[in-house]
């Protein structure tokens, strides 16, 4: 078997792959059998492969990149959030993970070819060829497949699990690495130019940029502007390791707000200010602890269940869209975490037929319409309770 330099011979032993894989998680495992599993390939007969576990870990990696991406990057609107998971969690993205971590060695499998198509794939990463060669499946399902094991090693708790898993994944791929819409790619090295020609172009005043130390030897900067009608924009950039790098990243995070804003004024809306969101009206109090009757459930912060009621009609508000994002992920999650548990003799293709089954979007207008759910909707949308009722 011949791999690059980077990648580890495979290990002479079965007996020793869980200990080796353990040290490259940083994680030992309290029921090793999980990993073996995540670790065990369709092609072996007689003996539990990766499938279900593959099919549960998809989704609660979909669900910890997407919190993160939520937190990390609240200026974002549902669409750009969407992209940057693309780039995240992606079939590529997640094979350069197993192939930088050097999982591929510790697969048990009797796949004829495969040793030739992680080498091909590993030399057009070398070479940084990206999508020239496409990424094998089996390498990303190895990945899914050891997290959804780390998931259920640690009693399914999400936080414990992001603290592991982060660590094998890698660094998360930011908005300045995600071409957004703008004409031709943006690079971060160039935005504090092109947000300059965009205030000269629109006889905005100059950007006004402030730095600070976060921490030993990183900056962080948060530019403002003023736009043409008065309304102030200020957007804080992440950490940067100088002053201009930080500067360049937060002039990068304004043209993304300034693009979200041009996109919807080219839709016939509105753009409220990021500085200054409203809540709603008072007369939705009411609102709030209706639906948390209907819940059976009390918020801890009402806000979030207000920004949950509120349709992208309402153009002075938060709408629902950013929640929506990362309720899908939840939803998915907690269904097939249901399903793999309760059906343990079916095989992925099952589990996914009933996933799609119980979380479609008929299912779950029924559910709403069962609760009356939508009669708590802040909304501007013509006819909706017609389409209720």
């Amino acid at each position: 078997m011949s791999f690059p330099a980077s990648l580890p011979s495979p290990p002479p032993e079965r007996s020793s792959s869980i200990s080796d894989v353990e040290a490259i998680l940083n994680y030992k495992f309290k029921n090793p059998k999980l990993l073996e599993e995540a670790l065990t390939h369709p092609s072996v007969q007689y003996t539990p492969n990766y499938e279900r576990l593959e099919f549960l870990g998809d989704r609660v990696v979909n669900l910890v990149v997407g919190d993160q991406l939520f937190q990390a990057y609240p200026g974002l609107n549902e669409g750009e959030l969407t992209d940057l998971m693309k780039a995240n969690v992606s079939n590529e993205n997640l094979a350069r993970v197993a192939l930088r971590r050097g999982l591929y060695p510790f697969l048990r499998h009797k796949m004829p070819n495969s040793d030739d198509q992680v080498s091909e794939f590993a030399r057009a990463v070398e070479e940084e060829d990206g999508g020239s060669v496409k990424a094998p499946d089996f390498l990303a399902d190895i990945v899914e497949s050891v997290a959804a094991a780390i998931y259920y090693d640690v009693g399914s708790n999400l936080k414990r699990f992001w603290k592991i898993f982060k660590g094998l994944l890698g660094p998360i791929v930011g908005p300045e690495s995600v071409n957004h819409g703008f004409d031709g790619p943006l690079e971060i090295e160039k935005a504090k130019l092109e947000l300059d020609k965009l205030c000269v172009q629109k006889k905005w005043h100059k950007p006004n940029y402030e730095a600070v130390v976060s921490d030993p030897q990183q900056y962080v900067c948060t530019v403002e502007i003023v736009t043409g009608d008065g309304v102030p924009y200020s957007v804080k950039g992440e950490k940067r390791s100088s002053k201009k790098k930080a500067e360049q990243c937060a002039a990068y995070r304004m043209l993304l707000v300034l693009n979200d804003q041009a996109q919807k004024r080219q839709r016939g809306e509105e753009m409220f200010s990021p500085t200054s969101l409203p809540s709603l009206s008072p007369e939705r109090g009411p609102s709030v602890s209706q639906v948390e009757a209907i819940l059976r459930y009390k918020f801890e912060d009402p806000k979030l269940l207000e920004e949950a009621l509120t349709h992208s009609s309402i153009l002075d508000a938060p709408s629902y869209e950013r929640l929506e994002f990362v309720g899908d992920r939840v939803l998915n999650l907690a269904v097939s975490d249901h399903l793999v548990q309760a059906y343990p003799e079916l095989d992925q293709g099952q589990l996914s037929t009933l996933l799609s089954a119980n979380v479609c979007k008929e299912k779950l207008a029924q559910v709403a319409l069962r609760c009356k759910l939508y009669k708590f909707l802040s909304h501007k949308m013509q006819y909706s309770n017609g389409q209720a009722s």
